[in-house]
């Protein structure tokens, strides 16, 4: 045992950190004034992780040392690690008040600052450190993180190559320059980036779990799983890397595989909402009801990153509003920067026109496009010019090409850094900028964070708040969002009169006589529909369904086709109920003109209650069959209300699930009664408001200029109220 101080330091250096503390307590009472052997002490705890410990002896050094500059660093040391920010804060400050030259010190200061998210403050403290000491590689690694906090790529990615051509070991440097390289689209570069952070250091959970990311997201599924396996030898009680490895599954096919990982993943931490999420979420897809989970709301406080998953789960999840902006505010904060907002200078010479901008992942045959391209050809270019920004992930197809020269610019961004999209969007001088994609696959949302235009505007592609502080607006209507509703909305709303929701009058209706036989339907029988994607589907509107279909003879249920798995759910669910799964009927996906028009051959749309039909109500709608709603709380609970306000069809929107029922019921009783919405629904695709492009386009122009002149005014967005501009004329 150690008989002095240096004895004392002998044992530390040889990392005998039980016998420090045993002989810290003999020392201790033979040098009773002396404040190093509690620092040692102290130190020793440290490396054992032993904070409580480890906090006593460092404040029994300042109890002895008041300015005692190691008790005050090492406390500081013990508080970072705990997570305990402000009093980390407090401590170092202490210790550069004692010692203003402690570089040491000032580099970790700047990394509790980041952890609050002070990063403005964090820069400045190793901007100074490095105009004393330049090569000091961990405040270079520093300063790097701090500058992608502050969405400067570029400088970010330079001072990390600096601190690697002095270390080019240092495993934390590889790891956030392939988190820069990452944000600036140079996936192939962050692969190689993460690959060495993940070799130099193989314990970084961190850096494997971007690397299956990058190479994910390269569409290299096999590495990707290769890694995620990997590091599962590695730490096979790793929630996050068995919800990556979960996303890698699923997108090779294999859901079944994928929800086991994510049920892997609530075995090692059951918090893990994102798990929870993808699990119950792909259950839905596969029409697998078993689960009874219950959706806890995200805990308080600092949420460690990756936490929450997709808010797109959670809506088809439970028709919570609450919960829904709860969890999409976590994961804009998770995903998107926060910077503060640059002004904008003098708009360009030729700023005649309104300048509007759409961001879309989805410029290609999907159902936002299939909503929104007949507006980008209403708009009316004397007084608008249309920015097509496009970063799909799947090749150009024929709508791809209608959009394109439906606008005035359409510009591929998908190789683009936010940073150099925000640069382009400065150069051309937006006035708007409509973010079409929001929480769903394949979003640029983060680029908006960079300030694209003076006002900035949520629309269609996700049906809730987005949740982030730069987005101003979010396009909607009162049937969409209530009043009672509204506090769960993070954005200021733009109101639309009719529906929020676009409408293409030109959308193809195949002229070609249909069958019901050549789609497998009974040539008599009532026919109930629901084109709904199978994750909006659960129990509670398949024990409706069934009964309904008990309760009418001779009918049938018709549903679009899905995966194998999910048609022998739907099949076993349906005998379970006493039905016979013949009654099921699905169908085949055709071309979209021939697909709208054979909604004519069924009676009645049965819609879904916590994710109504959105596209798909319009598409029944003008193929002249009536919907049926329940109308939820949250925004995509209620858009088939807001679609059938629009259409002049208030009574088919219920408000219980008997009312629903009993509605269905007795419009299949009733075929005069249900002849009468068909022909009103026929008469109303040339005059109600849903079908009307010319119009809905000419109110959006009039809303985006109300947004547009308040920001040049200098006021702050607020709710806007968007006057109707009447019938444009036949469709």
């Amino acid at each position: 045992m150690a008989t002095d101080l240096a004895g004392l330091i002998a044992l530390f250096q040889r990392r005998a950190f039980g016998e420090v503390v045993a002989a810290g307590k003999v020392l201790a009472a033979q040098y009773p004034g002396e404040p190093l052997i509690p620092v040692i002490v102290g130190a020793a705890h440290t490396e054992c992780a032993a904070w409580a410990e480890a906090e006593a002896a460092f404040r029994e050094a300042l109890a002895l040392a008041p300015d005692s500059i190691d008790a005050h660093y090492n406390l500081a040391l013990t508080l970072h690690r705990q997570g305990r920010l402000a009093a980390a804060e407090r401590a170092y400050h202490e210790a550069l008040r004692l010692a203003p030259a402690h570089l040491h010190a000032a580099n970790n200061l700047a990394v509790v600052l980041n952890d609050l998210e002070r990063h403005a403050e964090a820069h400045q403290i190793l901007t100074q450190v490095l105009a004393v000491q330049p090569e000091f590689v961990d405040s270079l690694v520093n300063l790097g993180i701090t500058l992608k906090h502050l969405a400067q790529p570029q400088p970010a990615r330079a001072a990390l190559e600096r601190a690697l051509a002095r270390d080019p070991d240092c495993a934390e440097g590889w790891y956030n320059l392939g988190l820069v390289l990452a944000d600036l689209q140079m996936l192939e570069a962050a692969v190689e980036a993460f690959g060495k952070a993940a070799s130099l250091a193989p314990e970084h959970r961190a850096a494997r779990a971007n690397l299956g990311q990058a190479l994910a997201n390269l569409g290299r599924l096999e590495d990707a799983a290769a890694v995620y396996e990997h590091s599962l030898t590695l730490a096979p009680d790793d929630a996050q890397t068995w919800t990556g490895l979960g996303l890698v599954r699923l997108d090779r096919g294999d859901p079944a595989g994928a929800i086991a990982a994510w049920e892997r993943a609530l075995a090692c931490d059951p918090a893990c909402h994102r798990a929870l999420g993808l699990k119950r979420f792909n259950q839905l897809c596969l029409a697998d009801w078993s689960s009874t989970d219950v959706i806890p709301p995200p805990p308080v406080g600092r949420l460690p990153r990756g936490t929450i998953g997709s808010p797109l789960s959670f809506i088809a999840l439970v028709d919570d509003p609450g919960l829904h902006r709860r969890i999409a505010e976590i994961s804009a904060k998770d995903t998107f920067p926060v910077l503060a907002a640059e002004p904008f200078g003098p708009p360009p010479a030729s700023s005649d026109r309104l300048r509007i901008a759409y961001l879309s992942a989805d410029f290609n045959n999907h159902p936002v496009a299939q909503l929104i391209t007949g507006v980008f050809a209403a708009h009316d270019r004397a007084r608008v010019e249309i920015f097509a920004l496009a970063h799909s992930r799947f090749p150009r197809d024929e709508m791809t090409d209608r959009i394109a020269a439906s606008v005035d610019h359409f510009i591929d961004i998908g190789a683009m850094s936010d940073r150099a999209v925000a640069e382009l969007a400065r150069h051309h001088g937006f006035d708007v900028a409509i973010d079409l994609t929001g929480h769903t696959r394949g979003s640029r949302t983060g680029a908006l964070a960079h300030r694209l235009a003076p006002v900035q505007i949520a629309h269609l592609g996700y049906p809730g708040t987005i949740g982030a502080p730069f987005i101003d607006y979010l396009i909607a209507d009162v049937h969409v969002i209530p009043p009672t509703e509204r506090e769960h909305y993070a954005e200021r709303l733009l109101l639309m009169p009719g529906s929020f929701q676009p409408n293409d009058d030109q959308r193809p209706l195949s002229s070609e006589p249909l069958t019901r036989a050549q789609f497998g339907l009974p040539e008599t029988g009532f026919v109930f529909c629901c084109f709904n994607n199978t994750y909006k589907i659960t129990a509670a509107e398949w024990d409706i369904w069934m009964v309904l279909l008990g309760k009418v003879p001779g009918s049938v249920l018709w549903l679009s086709r899905p995966a194998a798995v999910a048609e022998a759910n739907f099949r076993r669910e349906a005998a379970a109920r006493g039905i016979d799964p013949a009654r099921l009927v699905f169908a085949d996906r055709v071309d979209y003109d021939v697909h709208l028009a054979r909604h004519g051959l069924a009676d009645l749309f049965l819609d879904t209650f916590n994710y109504n039909a959105h596209t798909t109500a319009s598409d029944a709608l003008w193929g002249g069959l009536p919907v049926l709603t329940l109308a939820g709380r949250g925004f995509a609970a209620r858009v088939a209300s807001s679609v059938l306000h629009a259409a002049d069809l208030p009574e088919l929107v219920t408000a219980t699930h008997a009312e629903y029922g009993a509605l269905a019921l007795a419009l299949a009783r009733e075929p005069a009664r249900l002849g009468i919405l068909k022909a009103r629904l026929a008469a109303a695709r040339r005059t109600c408001a849903l079908f009307d492009t010319g119009r809905y386009t000419r109110n959006l122009e009039a809303g985006l200029a109300l947004a547009a002149q308040r920001a040049r005014a200098g006021l702050p967005p607020d709710d806007l109220v968007i006057p109707d501009c009447g019938l444009t004329g036949p469709n």
